[in-house]
Order: C-alpha cells, then structure tokens, then sequence
C-alpha cells in the first residue's frame, strides 16, 4: 500500500499515469473516513482525471480488488497516526471554600 499525504484538505484528482496494474485508490479525509473507494482502476486506462467528491486529506493506493476482499468501503475508516488526534487534557481550577462556609469573624468596635 501506498498512501499520499497533502499538507491540507484539498480537491486533487487521480491523474493517468503508466500504472498498469489494477488498484484500488481511497479517498480519505482529515478524520481517516474512507469518503470514497476507486475499486480495480488501472491508472494507464484512465483517460481524464478523476476529482473527489469532497476535499480529501489523503490517497490510500492498495492492489486491485483488496477492498472487495476485505469489505472496505465508504464510511469505514483509517487507523494511521497521521489522523490520530491528540488527547483532550482537562485542567481542573483549584477548590476554594464557598464565602457561605467561612464563618465571620465578629469586629470590636471602639467607643
């Protein structure tokens, strides 16, 4: 498998090349979602460039016919760490008594 990376999500197409080997080309987006499967394409066949239907983030190049095999389809997605998001880190503020709860000191006063 040969996957191709872009810096952001775009809507680059699959060119024709002298590929001759069946492939099954996915598009994958930001999230790793498999948005759309390209399944048995041989590239030297093709004879106009083939567009997503929606910005992608990725291309995932895989031979011919392991999709089908494999059940891989639309929906489905990539586990890669390029689409790992980081963690949530929660910061908890420090606990301080409610004013409610502190007893009042009693003032003297000077006559």
């Amino acid at each position: 498998a040969v996957m191709l990376v872009f810096s952001a999500p775009v809507l680059a197409p699959v060119v024709p090349s002298t590929q001759y080997a069946p492939l099954d080309i996915l598009f994958v987006n930001k999230e790793g979602k498999i948005i759309q499967v390209l399944p048995n394409l041989s590239l030297s066949d093709l004879d106009k460039e083939i567009y997503p239907a929606e910005p992608v983030t990725a291309f995932l190049f895989l031979r011919g016919g392991v999709c089908e095999a494999f059940s891989i389809r639309p929906g489905d997605y990539i586990e890669h760490k390029f689409f790992k998001k980081p963690p949530l880190i929660l910061s908890i503020p420090p606990v301080t008594p409610p004013l409610s709860l502190v007893e009042p000191v009693p003032v003297e006063s000077k006559k």
